[in-house]
């Protein structure tokens, strides 16, 4: 579904007398099957009238499934009607639920702006150049001064004369961009002044996640496999989301999928077996992506396919990589596939053996 269509009809429609079995309410709790094709695949996809009760300000939210899954913590981009619903706007917002819980709503509104001015900070001119600092939803609610607090950078439209399309689709794409942006800041923060920012997100920290390789030097294939048929890899929530939205496009085209341990992905039909490594790629850093993505598949297939004939390997992406990897892929033998715009792509190899819907050269 366009965005613009999306919002105008929730601004036309929207009223919190209504019943939450009500059109309106069932669109927005149903803004992932609308807006699927505006975010990456990796991404949830929330929108809301209310839990218990109808809110005053309707919002649909876009989630960093490594940051959070909710606007009750972490940072996250959202869409947030006026109270009023003459205005929308588009913020990158932190969560406000838990800490309200610890802190109360005064010291909660005031730890959220000192968090939003020390991310504020940490980004660059450019990449705030004309969004504002501040949110007016018009409403006397405190979830809504809340959200207020929480603001980071926001970009408002009147909901009487949207923007087209396009420049919908291009600020909600930029935001994402600052999404990722505000993501790595707030990691640096941390990392430089733990504490400074209060604040929770859904990720564990990389350092507390066992690595399974840790001190680990096989001897032969039998060790190899053993070692990591026994060990429990950690995968983030982003990089299973990506493959659990595959797997249903999979499945449509009459693949029979799985995932023996540690493989990430096999896809089965008519007798041949295609191996795939998934790979979430963010702020279009795609080179460690793909280096992972070969060492494993070559790995994989070597070590639990000895016998002949080997699977097909096909690396699958959250987002474009560029027509130089996919040719350097395409010449190890590797097949390419990834999301965009709500479609899955691939490589001419991918797509011949029908695990894209589109080719790109």
């Amino acid at each position: 579904m366009m965005l613009r269509d999306y919002l105008q009809t929730i601004a036309k429609s929207y009223d919190r007398n209504d019943a939450f079995s009500s059109p309106v309410q069932k669109q927005l709790r149903n803004a992932r099957e609308h807006l699927l094709n505006h975010a990456p695949a990796y991404y949830a996809i929330e929108g809301s009238g209310g839990k218990g009760k109808q809110t005053l300000t309707p919002w649909i939210g876009f989630f960093d499934l490594d940051e959070t899954d909710s606007p009750e913590h972490g940072i996250y981009v959202v869409y947030l009607f006026s109270e009023d619903l003459s205005r929308v706007m588009l913020s990158l917002n932190q969560g406000i639920t838990s800490l309200t819980k610890r802190l109360g709503m005064p010291g909660a509104r005031s730890q959220l702006r000192k968090e939003a001015d020390t991310i504020r900070a940490a980004l660059t001119e450019a990449e705030l150049e004309g969004l504002s600092p501040s949110l007016g939803l018009a409403s006397k609610g405190w979830r809504q001064s809340a959200y207020e607090a929480g603001n980071i950078a926001a970009r408002t439209y009147d909901t009487a004369g949207l923007p087209q399309e396009d420049t919908l689709q291009g600020d909600l794409k930029r935001f994402l961009t600052l999404y990722q942006r505000a993501l790595e800041e707030k990691a640096r923060i941390l990392q430089a002044k733990p504490g400074l920012i209060n604040s929770s997100s859904g990720a564990a920290p990389s350092s507390r996640v066992p690595d399974p390789e840790a001190n680990f030097i096989p001897k032969s294939s039998n060790d190899y496999i053993q070692h990591f048929t026994g060990k429990k890899l950690i995968k983030t929530r982003s990089h299973e989301a990506l493959l659990n939205e595959f797997v249903k496009f999979a499945r449509a085209q009459g693949f029979t999928p799985s995932s023996p341990h540690p493989q990430d992905l096999v896809l089965r039909r008519q007798n041949l077996v295609w191996l795939l490594e998934a790979k979430v790629v963010k702020n279009g850093k795609a080179s460690g992506a793909v280096r992972e993505c070969i060492g494993q598949l070559f790995m994989y297939r070597k070590f639990w396919y000895p016998q002949p004939p080997p699977p097909t390997l096909v690396g699958l992406f959250s987002a474009d990589i560029g027509a130089l990897y996919r040719e350097f892929l395409t010449s190890l033998g590797i097949g390419t596939v990834w999301s965009e715009d709500g479609r899955w792509l691939g490589s001419p190899m991918a797509f011949a053996a029908g695990i894209a819907e589109a080719s790109a050269s």
